[in-house]
């Protein structure tokens, strides 16, 4: 809602029909082969975006935090999703109707043109967060794949002190490892002064 005044955002809610629901820890919002028209900024909390495998072995797809954006591609594509939306904690999300978005309304509202600009934007943005996943997760090795995830938030927050929004399972299943290959490798680099960490809070010392 960049660029878009406070005294216009009332009448662009009713526009786009919006509704914010409240979903508790665990719960899942979207499973994974839904057809959904309706996309969600979360307002408060945190969902995991996961699919399955066959053995039913999870893997993290993206941590979507407070202000972020979830299932958009989806909802205007009217594609089934590969995924299961699920809440990782208490969460609260602003629900809005594609179908009520991508049409600008008969005033020609230049907010609502705003809005859509923003939407590109996002989704920009958004494939190049998936870019960076992709170098991570296809990394030779357990070490480096946890050293390009690491770096990159690092370089994301400028500072080498940071937390990161998963436990050491979740973690695990977002970069596709094992969660005892994962600790191991987490204490060899600690022991070795490139990073220090108590539960999600790192800090990087040096490259490894």
């Amino acid at each position: 809602f960049e660029g878009i005044g406070e005294s216009n955002l009332e009448r662009l809610f009713k526009c786009l029909e919006c509704s914010v629901k409240k979903h508790p820890k665990q719960q899942v919002i979207f499973n994974e082969g839904q057809v959904t028209h309706n996309f969600g900024i979360v307002l408060g909390g945190n969902l995991h975006l996961s699919a399955y495998d066959f053995y039913g072995n999870r893997q993290i797809l993206a941590n979507i935090g407070r202000g972020e954006m979830f299932a958009e591609s989806f909802a205007v594509a009217g594609e089934p999703l590969p995924f299961e939306v699920c809440a990782a904690q208490d969460s609260a999300v602003l629900y809005i109707k594609y179908t009520k978005m991508c049409v600008v309304c008969r005033n020609a509202c230049s907010y609502h043109t705003q809005l859509i600009n923003n939407m590109m934007q996002i989704m920009a943005v958004k494939n190049i967060s998936l870019t960076q996943k992709i170098r991570h997760i296809t990394a030779k090795n357990v070490r480096e794949k946890v050293l390009s995830y690491l770096y990159s938030v690092s370089k994301h927050k400028k500072s080498n002190y940071f937390d990161i929004p998963f436990n050491r399972q979740e973690l695990a299943d977002y970069l596709s490892v094992d969660r005892s290959n994962l600790s191991n490798e987490l204490s060899k680099l600690k022991q070795s002064g490139i990073i220090e960490f108590e539960r999600n809070r790192f800090k990087i010392n040096r490259k490894g």
